[in-house]
């Protein structure tokens, strides 16, 4: 059996705690110790007891004055010290420790003092209350309302953020339910399912539209938690709640916008392809030779540019008659009725030209199935007269105005289109040949250079032209008069017209210039080409084709579209600059562009 002694030993080196006697002098000189002082100092108690290690040294210096400043006062006053300060431990760490102690006085030595106590290591319990501290201050200062209810739901506790953020204060939000909140926008079955989650131990996260004190509606993200007993029964809750109405509404206006630009970006690509396709019509319709070919194109592009909606171009005569020129989109006028032809009719012969678009019934179908549309019609004038009607025939419900305007400007383009077709006709019927040397004249070999590159451009082709220059022509009509200079122009001419292919075109430049336009030939093919010309004029300086004294000699030029230049002017330029190097270069030669 342990002797009573041993037991108190025993007991003493099991404390969580030091127990301390010393000296009340200047420097607590120990004179016994118990406890956990070496797990808490980390010296040994004889480091202490021999004076090797003095128990003030581990103070704080901080806390140093404050401690000697209280036992001395308690020591006084004859009453005991509580003191809670700093430590540090032999590894240079800091330990928070609470000292109770008194001064004791010697009844045998009146003059000896003595002070005892306890000291016991709080630095886990400091921490904890620490953190305690910080998280009822960052609940406090929260950004976000904290709302803590019992399971019930009914609510025991609101950060000041709640009060600013819904209106109700402490004192009304306490006891009462947060469905006082309720807005009415989220559904039973989103409660449910809130309640579900937390009932079972687990975190919702969800958002709602709530109500403010003040009927305002608001919105907020909430996180639900649950908060678990030491049974792992669910206790209380705790709601974590964001105001995101700024973001709710930005996000509402975003999407309006949203769906703002995609109408835009709608209607832009709309406009986009409409203008692509106008443009196509516009070439397409500019590459006709007769007005035939001009219906088609018409009808193709109608189609396109008004999809779901039919058409016909119709012709009206002098005496008023109608005659359907072409149709598309599947649906006809089997009747087409245009009350409007007098008022046209009129106004043309008064020199007016109508050009506002006017809605018209038209009649579907045959025998006693017809059905009846409505159909938008443009007047069609050239020169004052009424020459036709432009009608698309509209499906129920189509909205005219956003058809109106497309409708007006494809009819009118049309109508220019015909125009040039005709001008250009009229045109050719005037003098398009040079009269001295039977070749195609200036003006003409402009027009056609702009109709093969524009075909070229739209096929993805090339178009060589030849640019050539009789050597030497000014001395050669000093020397023999214009007279034989004529002749050998004529020569000239009737050369180049026997030498080009059927699609060639070859014309007079003016003076003693000539050019050629080459379609569809690479550049190689047309200075081969432009070398069989070379050498065949050098062949009618032989005896038996000469009709004219003196020897000739031509140098030319070649150039490639698109390569050397994508217009008119800029190929013809750069056809004349190779000539020129040509000629540069000692005259009767071939040179091809190379600038």
């Amino acid at each position: 059996m342990l002797q009573e002694h041993e037991i108190n030993n025993l007991m003493l080196e099991n404390l969580q705690s030091v127990i301390y006697l010393c000296n009340y002098d200047a420097l607590f000189t120990p004179l016994r110790l118990a406890g956990q002082i070496e797990a808490m100092s980390g010296y040994r108690i004889d480091d202490f007891l021999s004076g090797k290690i003095k128990i003030p040294d581990l103070y704080h210096p901080d806390d140093q004055q404050m401690i000697f400043t209280e036992v001395r006062k308690a020591a006084k006053e004859n009453r005991a010290y509580h003191l809670v300060h700093r430590m540090r431990h032999r590894d240079g760490s800091w330990l928070w420790v609470e000292s109770v102690g008194k001064c004791l006085v010697d009844e045998n030595n009146p003059d000896k003092n003595y002070i005892t106590g306890f000291m016991l290591d709080i630095s886990k319990r400091k921490r904890m209350q620490d953190e305690l501290r910080k998280l009822s201050e960052i609940v406090l200062h929260s950004p976000a309302s904290v709302v803590v209810t019992d399971k019930a739901g009914t609510i025991q506790y609101v950060n000041p953020k709640f009060e600013e953020i819904t209106g109700y204060s402490v004192a009304e939000a306490v006891g009462q339910n947060p469905r006082v909140l309720k807005s009415g926008h989220q559904t039973l079955e989103y409660y449910q399912e809130l309640w579900t989650t937390i009932l079972s131990g687990k975190e919702w996260r969800g958002e709602f539209s709530n109500k403010k004190k003040n009927g305002e509606l608001y919105w907020e993200l909430a996180s639900i938690s649950p908060i678990m007993n030491d049974a792992g029964e669910v206790e209380s809750f705790v709601a974590v709640k964001e105001d995101i109405t700024e973001r709710k509404n930005a996000e509402q206006a975003l999407e309006e916008a949203k769906c703002a630009l995609e109408k835009q970006v709608l209607a832009l690509e709309q406009r986009n392809r409409e203008i692509a396709l106008f443009s196509e019509m516009q070439a397409a319709l500019l590459d006709c030779e007769t007005e035939e070919e001009t219906y088609q194109v018409l009808a193709e592009y109608a189609e396109q540019l008004f999809p779901d909606v039919s058409g016909s171009l119709f012709e009206v005569s002098s005496d008023e008659e109608t005659t359907r020129l072409v149709a598309w989109g599947g649906i006809c006028s089997a009747t087409p009725d245009f009350p409007f032809l007098d008022q046209f009719a009129e106004a043309s012969r008064g020199g007016e030209t109508i050009t506002k678009p006017f809605l018209s019934d038209c009649y579907i179908g045959e025998s006693d199935s017809v059905t009846t549309r409505q159909s938008l019609c443009i007047p069609l004038f050239t020169h004052g007269t009424l020459w036709g009607v432009f009608q698309l025939v509209l499906q129920p419900g189509h909205k005219v105005k956003q058809t109106q305007q497309l409708a007006v400007s494809v009819a009118q383009q049309y109508l220019l289109s015909v125009e040039n077709l005709r001008l250009r006709e009229e045109l050719r019927g005037q003098a398009v040949r040079d009269p001295l040397t039977g070749l195609y004249n200036r003006r003409y070999l402009e027009a056609a250079l702009e109709r093969e590159i524009s075909r070229a451009k739209r096929k993805e082709l090339t178009v060589s032209v030849i640019m050539l220059d009789i050597d030497h022509f000014k001395q050669f009509n000093d020397q023999y008069g214009h007279d034989v200079g004529d002749i050998v122009l004529r020569q000239i001419g009737l050369f180049l017209h026997d030498s080009v292919r059927g699609g060639d075109v070859a014309c007079r430049y003016g003076g003693e210039e000539f050019l050629v336009i080459l379609p569809e030939i690479c550049l190689e093919d047309a200075v081969e080409r432009a070398e069989s010309l070379r050498i065949g004029v050098e062949k009618m300086n032989e005896k038996e084709y000469r009709t004219y004294p003196g020897k000739l000699s031509i140098s030319l030029g070649v150039a490639l579209y698109p390569q050397h230049g994508d217009s008119v002017h800029t190929i013809m330029q750069a056809a004349d600059q190779a000539m020129y190097q040509a000629k540069r270069a000692g005259r009767n030669r071939v040179q091809a562009f190379d600038g």
